[in-house]
């Protein structure tokens, strides 16, 4: 993303971060083959080569019932864009396993840079048809956006005969009060409603506005788009975060990456009337010191806990993983940085397992290092112990992971790096177009 006053505002791939990029590829050099420092192991299941295969895959996974892998590339693919990260509108693809071993790659759409949207950059949703839906950061038409014209869609891919898969757009963005840039995954409701956020747009009080929390309805002349929240910015929170959370009483939760008291992020909660609208309840407001700051997003445990990871701050000023009960109170899991072999920096969200493990990636390592997965445990004193699965060197193996990661039933964790890998895409100065990996534990 880039940078507004100090926060980030924009593009996930931070431009300022290809200085630090390079350096780590000097490291990568000093680290073993596989860059491991734990017991886990990590397979490249795929390397994006940055052509028509996509580049770049910056959110997390799905999977379907047979077990194959579903994502996005965030540039890459047939499409005619072109930015400082190469070429390409971006890709949704699918990977799916061989027989005898290894995975194969197939694109299922390639944006194209008009109305059917640009740059992916969340990660997809299933329904029980097993239909997919994303968003597109830009394309669609209009003119909010300095990459390509557009400001946004939500999209489905539909599988059809021959396993083709049709894209359809159900909505457009304006860059009004309809909200601009969705970046952030989407839910659905039990009644097939869709909702999601956008990081622009919504009102005037943000130079770009402030952001959105939206609801898409189905009806015979398509989908209705309704405004549910518009951030104001200041104490209200602005730029929205992470995919919501939606409770069993119809209730929404969700991040904002700045604004609040302090101007540091927010946590928040809105909650429908019996009129139709919908009213907002800061649950917390971030420092920026000890108890973090820009945080990634939540989920939710079955008490209604909600967990996150904050980009920046905790005790270290690296980021740490965040629990904000249902009572309200913060407390810090675990801070990123300081000595030894310790992930700085998450951008992404967390996952649990069946366990009541958090599972989760940063971006950097302490010590050297392009990022790590790591997984946190209770322990018997109330607390929460962490482990680091696997730290990526950056070379063959990937580097910098920033999406969740998802898990199988054997416990194998799941993810992409947006650095990395086999490929040589230019926008990453020769390091990488990414992969997607697996972690074996």
């Amino acid at each position: 993303m880039a940078l507004e006053g100090g926060v980030m505002k924009h593009f996930r791939i931070d431009r300022i971060l290809i200085v630090r990029i390079l350096a780590l590829a000097a490291i990568a050099a000093m680290l073993s083959a596989t860059g491991a420092r734990a017991a886990s192991r990590e397979r490249v299941l795929y390397n994006f080569q940055g052509g028509s295969d996509g580049s770049y895959p910056v959110a997390g996974l799905v999977t379907d019932k047979a077990g194959n892998l579903y994502g996005t590339t965030t540039a890459g693919g047939s499409g005619s864009c072109s930015s400082s990260d190469g070429v390409g509108c971006g890709t949704v693809f699918e990977l799916s396993s061989v027989a005898g071993g290894g995975w194969t790659e197939k694109v299922i759409y390639t944006f194209q840079a008009g109305q059917d949207g640009s740059y992916p950059e969340a990660g997809l949703t299933f329904d029980a048809a097993g239909t997919l839906y994303g968003v597109t950061r830009a394309g669609g038409g209009g003119g909010c956006n300095d990459l390509e014209p557009g400001c946004g869609t939500v999209f489905e891919l539909t599988l059809g005969i021959g396993g083709t898969w049709t894209e359809n757009v159900l909505y457009r963005f304006e860059g009004g009060s309809d909200g601009s840039t969705p970046i952030s995954g989407l839910v659905f409701d039990h009644a097939g409603n869709i909702f999601g956020t956008t990081e622009a747009g919504g009102g005037l009080a943000c130079q770009l506005g402030c952001g959105t929390v939206f609801k898409l309805t189905p009806s015979t002349q398509g989908w209705v788009e309704t405004i549910l929240y518009a951030f104001a910015g200041g104490t209200d929170g602005d730029t929205p975060e992470g995919r919501l959370v939606l409770d069993r009483a119809g209730n929404l939760y969700g991040a904002t990456n700045v604004g609040g008291a302090s101007g540091f992020g927010t946590i928040f909660k809105l909650i429908p009337n019996s009129s139709g609208a919908w009213s907002e309840t800061i649950l917390y407001s971030f420092g920026g010191n000890k108890d973090g700051s820009v945080p990634n997003g939540v989920i939710s445990d079955k008490a209604g806990d909600l967990f996150g990871t904050n980009f920046n701050g905790g005790h270290n000023g690296y980021g740490a993983v965040f629990e904000l009960s249902s009572k309200g109170k913060e407390s810090l899991l675990f801070n990123f940085g300081g000595s030894g072999v310790n992930g700085e920096s998450p951008r992404s969200g967390l996952t649990f397992d069946a366990a009541g493990h958090l599972y989760g990636t940063t971006e950097y390592v302490t010590a050297g290092g392009s990022g790590e997965v790591f997984m946190l445990t209770p322990n018997t004193q109330g607390g929460w112990t962490k482990g680091t699965l696997y730290v990526f060197s950056g070379g063959s193996d990937g580097g910098q992971p920033f999406g969740n990661v998802i898990l199988d039933s054997r416990g194998h964790v799941y993810g992409t790096t947006w650095t990395g890998g086999t490929g040589n895409c230019s926008g990453n100065n020769g390091t990488g177009c990414g992969v997607v990996f697996e972690i074996v534990q």
